[in-house]
C-alpha cells in the first residue's frame, strides 16, 4: 500500500458542517476532530467532493470513476430504508469499493490578523498539530517532502498569549506579542508546509481564537424568516489528507485535481468551499 499526501489550500471561506445539535448562539458549527477539537474534513466528505468533482469533468460512467471511488450501486438514498439498503447490497452483484482509501483532511494553519505590522495575516499552527502531522506521516511511510527529511517530532517552547513568527515585518497578532523564530530545523519544516507568513502559538491561545461566524438569513417566498449563525473556516487554511491506494495514483487524477478549483463542502451557491489541491509528497515504494 502506497500513501499520498495532499495540501489543500482554501480559496474561499469553507464550511462543512458537523450535523449535530448546537445548543450554542452557533446553529451550524463545523466539522472537529474528535481529539484534537480542531477543523476537519471527514474522509466521507473529502471523497464525496472529489467523487462528484471528477464526475463533472470525466462523466459519471467513466470506469475511472468505479476504478477510484467504488460504484454506487447499494448506495442508500434518504427515502430508502435500512432493508432496502441490505437487500439491495445483497442482491447487487456489481457493487464494487473503489481503490483509493481516503483520509479525514485535518487543518494545518488557519489566518490571524496581524494587528502591527506590514502584512494583513499570518498562518497560524500549533506544535501539537505540526507533531500530529509528522507521526501520521511517518505511520504511513511519508518521511521526505521533495529532498528534505520530515523528523519524528518537533519542540517549541511558546508562552501562552504569544506568538513566535517567521516575518520580521509582524509586530503583533490579534493585539499579542511577538517573537521571532530561531529554531532553524522547525523554520525549515514550516517554509515548506506552511510556507508564507506564518506563526507558531500555544494551543491554548489559538482556542481562544474563535472561528468567524455568519449570520444568515432564512428566507421563505424572499421573505426573512429567521435569522441563524454559521461557523466557518476562513480562506487562506490550509489542510492536509492521504489518499491511500495500492498501485500508482493514475496522472490523469493528479493533472484533474491539480488544474482545477475543487469545491468541498456546503454553500457553493454563495462561494463557500473553493480550494486548490495539491499533491505534496508520498511514500517510497515497499
Amino acid at each position: 500500500m502506497r500513501s499520498y499526501l495532499y495540501r489543500i489550500d482554501c480559496i474561499t471561506n469553507l464550511h462543512v458542517g458537523s450535523g449535530d445539535v448546537s445548543y450554542n448562539i452557533i446553529d451550524n458549527e463545523v466539522e472537529r476532530d474528535p481529539v484534537l477539537g480542531t477543523p476537519t474534513i471527514y474522509s466521507s466528505g473529502i471523497k464525496g467532493s472529489l467523487r462528484e468533482h471528477f464526475e463533472n469533468i470525466w462523466g459519471k460512467d467513466d470506469q475511472r470513476i468505479i476504478d477510484i471511488f467504488g460504484s454506487d450501486a447499494g448506495k442508500s438514498t434518504n427515502k430508502e430504508s435500512k432493508n432496502d439498503l441490505k437487500e439491495n447490497n445483497s442482491s447487487n452483484s456489481k457493487s464494487v469499493a473503489g481503490k483509493y482509501k481516503f483520509f479525514n483532511a485535518n487543518i494545518c494553519s488557519r489566518p490571524l490578523r496581524v494587528s502591527e505590522g506590514s502584512v494583513s495575516y499570518a498562518n497560524v499552527t500549533t506544535i501539537e498539530i505540526i507533531n500530529n502531522l509528522l507521526s501520521l506521516l511517518h505511520d504511513l511511510n511519508i518521511k521526505f517532502i521533495d529532498e528534505y527529511s520530515l523528523p519524528l517530532s518537533v519542540k517549541l517552547d511558546i508562552p501562552e498569549d504569544s506568538f513566535i513568527v517567521n516575518n520580521i515585518d509582524i509586530n503583533s497578532i490579534e493585539g499579542l506579542p511577538v517573537v521571532l523564530l530561531e529554531d532553524v530545523e522547525i523554520k525549515e519544516l514550516l517554509d515548506i508546509i506552511i510556507g508564507g507568513n506564518y506563526a507558531i502559538t500555544a494551543k491554548e491561545t489559538l482556542e481562544k481564537f474563535e472561528l468567524p461566524v455568519n449570520a444568515r438569513n432564512y428566507l421563505v417566498n424572499g421573505i426573512s424568516e429567521n435569522l441563524w449563525y454559521e461557523e466557518f473556516v476562513p480562506h487562506k487554511s490550509v489542510f492536509y489528507f492521504v489518499i491511500l491506494n495500492h498501485n500508482e495514483i493514475l496522472s490523469d487524477f493528479n493533472e484533474v485535481l491539480e488544474n482545477n478549483i475543487v469545491q468541498i463542502g456546503g454553500n457553493a451557491s454563495i462561494g463557500y468551499g473553493y480550494t486548490k489541491l495539491k499533491r505534496i509528497a508520498q511514500s517510497k515504494e515497499v
